[in-house]
């Protein structure tokens, strides 16, 4: 009975105690623990860490390269997101890979954008732009294409006279409009002139021209490589919408 007693006593003396004490403020949200010192540190073992694979190249086929993914040099290009250019529907041929695009200001030439890309299969590749097209203007640029020194490619795409894959089985022709007005007017180019490639890394810069009156924003979609030409034609030939889109 007196162990009890005793024990209770005891009890209420930490309890009065505890009474007696100041608050204490609840930790911070998101405060870090200190780091450990070196000291307690978990020792590492000796020698440098090995590098991370590499990634490996794409598998053979058809290339597609998002025209927003080259990189400007200086001005003159830039990066614009759907809505900014001139056809911005969701339907038909009206689209943007990707909702984005490279664009620049109508006229101005000689600005530059690269993008270098892996071609996993040599072979006779087809160089295809989907580009902007506005009826009657000019939107004109350069794709080059460079490897292992060499320039492959130098060719002039968006002039009026330019011979373009249009929508809706109209084929091959420099320009088009429709019934219905101007407008859809996003196109393919590059069918005609094939470039030998190499297995291994090519260079793909996009060039500005200097357009005369009436000229138009540059907005370039996508460009798409690919060896097979009969294909190609087969879509072009068959294919409702904008052909070489799906």
């Amino acid at each position: 009975m007196l162990r009890l007693l005793a024990a209770a006593a005891f009890l209420m003396f930490l309890t009065g105690c505890d009474r007696h004490r100041p608050p204490q403020p609840p930790p911070e949200f998101g405060v870090r623990s200190p780091a450990p010192s070196a000291s307690s540190a978990i020792p590492l073992a000796s020698g440098s860490l090995a590098p991370p694979d590499p990634l490996p190249p794409p598998p053979p086929g058809p290339l597609l390269v998002e025209a927003e993914d080259f990189l400007p040099e200086g001005g003159g290009w830039f990066q614009g997101a759907w809505g900014d250019n001139y056809f911005s529907g969701s339907f038909a041929n009206t689209f943007l890979s990707r909702k984005a695009f490279l664009g620049a200001a109508p006229g101005t030439g000689g600005a530059v954008a690269r993008k270098e890309v892996w071609i996993s299969t040599p072979g006779r590749y087809l160089p295809l732009v989907r580009y902007e097209y506005p009826y009657r203007f000019a939107a004109t640029f350069r794709l080059r294409i460079e490897q292992g020194g060499n320039v492959l490619l130098d060719r002039v795409y968006g002039q009026r006279r330019s011979r373009k894959v249009w929508a809706f089985r109209s084929g091959v022709t420099e320009e088009k409009v429709w019934p219905w007005g101007s407008s859809e007017n996003l196109v393919w180019e590059g069918q005609e002139n094939p470039v030998e490639l190499a297995e291994g890394p090519v260079m793909l810069s996009l060039v500005t021209e200097a357009d005369p009156p009436p000229a138009a924003r540059r907005h370039v979609d996508a460009i798409l490589l690919t060896t097979d030409q009969a294909d190609v034609e087969e879509r072009i030939a068959k294919e409702g919408h904008l052909p070489l889109d799906g």
